[in-house]
């Protein structure tokens, strides 16, 4: 995200059939240099079985919409079967 406002909050959450299960990044950003950039990130271990489905969901509260910026190292998820 860029960074817009001085005390904006970034947070990422993860969703396990549909109810939160994790909070794994929240971070008030400082300053508000445009050139600025937060890139959240997080881990988390969930146990699924078969059919239950997962939701990674970024937030922020600049009172707007806002990019994600593009690029093959900027926006993934790696997911690991354990066990």
């Amino acid at each position: 995200f860029p960074v817009t406002i001085d005390g904006e909050i970034i947070g990422i959450t993860l969703w396990k059939n549909g109810v939160q299960d994790a909070y794994l990044f929240e971070s008030d950003t400082m300053g508000t240099t445009s050139s600025l950039r937060k890139g959240p990130s997080g881990c988390g271990t969930i146990r699924l079985v078969a059919g239950d489905y997962i939701e990674i969901r970024l937030f922020q509260n600049s009172g707007g919409a806002l990019s994600l910026f593009g690029g093959l190292d900027r926006n993934r998820v790696d997911i690991f079967r354990v066990g």
